[in-house]
């Protein structure tokens, strides 16, 4: 039989780190939330963080050949694909104080060549919160607000013949209602935008299962359109 005395110690002691365990939690939430609510409510906190994170995050890219976003809140950039080369050409433009109601302003007159991709990345201040625009040149104009859908992607995996698969992540800020996603040219970006080796040419498909558990398949020949409650398949216009 077992020591009454040794079984109610063990009973202490167990209680004793399980009570430890929970007050260290506790502890590590508080200082977490306070971090967060200081660098959420300082800006020049928030700054220096942001820049400190952005110049390591770009310099281990930088070693590895991977791309790297302006530092920047707000900017633009055209992107193509060249077709001899399957490369990915990328061109940037910071913009100072952009507002989703002057998109007129810069966009009415903007001309580009048909098969680029712009991409506008924006920053709500009121929400604080990063959003993204992705589109066909000629349908920039159509932007006057931003509003998000209700869709999430679970998952998306490239596949390019025997080469491994290679994980693809679109987060909430990509989701933006009338975005244009995952045409071969958002796609070779976002692969270079990663840290995973790929190789790229157009006779890729992407596996996706989206938040309502619908699985299927696109080509490079295929995009997503964004909607509030969902997305639609489009193909892609090569006139």
């Amino acid at each position: 039989m077992s020591d009454p005395e040794i079984v109610q110690t063990d009973y202490s002691t167990e209680m004793c780190v399980i009570g430890y365990v929970f007050w260290l939690s506790d502890i590590i939430n508080r200082c977490s939330s306070c971090c967060t609510s200081i660098y959420e409510n300082n800006d020049c906190i928030k700054d220096t963080v942001d820049c400190t994170s952005f110049i390591t995050e770009y310099s281990c890219k930088a070693c590895s050949s991977k791309r790297e976003e302006p530092m920047e809140k707000t900017w633009i950039s055209t992107n193509y694909v060249e077709p001899s080369s399957n490369e990915l050409v990328e061109n940037y433009i910071i913009l100072e104080d952009f507002e989703i109601s002057r998109y007129n302003e810069y966009f009415s007159t903007y001309t580009s060549e048909k098969r680029e991709l712009v991409i506008v990345k924006g920053y709500n201040r009121a929400k604080k919160e990063t959003y993204y625009i992705c589109c066909c040149p000629s349908h920039l104009i159509t932007f006057f607000r931003i509003e998000y859908s209700t869709i999430r992607f679970l998952s998306i995996t490239y596949r390019c013949g025997e080469e491994n698969p290679v994980s693809i992540k679109i987060d909430k800020e990509w989701l933006t209602v009338g975005n244009e996603i995952l045409g071969y040219t958002h796609v070779l970006r976002m692969l270079e935008h990663q840290s995973e080796p790929f190789v790229f040419n157009m006779d890729y498909t992407l596996d996706i299962i989206d938040s309502d558990i619908q699985v299927f398949q696109i080509k490079s020949n295929e995009y997503l359109k964004i909607e509030k409650d969902g997305y639609s398949r489009e193909m892609m216009n090569f006139s």
